[in-house]
């Protein structure tokens, strides 16, 4: 959910930082990724973030549970 709510953010971050003598301001890098791409264009990369984000979270719960459990073996 926090991923699709802050796209569109990141998208036009990622616009005036490679290209900031084209978008001086956000209303015009808007405007440009809107006329350049449509609506769609300011989500562009969701879903290679979306799975990035679920794989770190995987591997993060996975290593948590495997601490958990190997300190539970040496301490009880």
């Amino acid at each position: 959910m926090a991923s699709l709510v802050t796209q569109p953010a990141d998208v036009i971050k990622t616009h005036m930082q490679l290209k900031p003598e084209v978008h001086t301001n956000i209303r015009s890098t808007i405007a440009g990724i809107v006329r350049s791409y449509g609506a769609k264009g300011l989500f562009t990369g969701f879903a290679p973030r979306v799975t990035r984000r679920s794989l770190m979270a995987a591997f993060t719960w996975t290593f948590y549970e495997q601490l958990v459990t190997l300190i539970m073996q040496y301490t009880t």
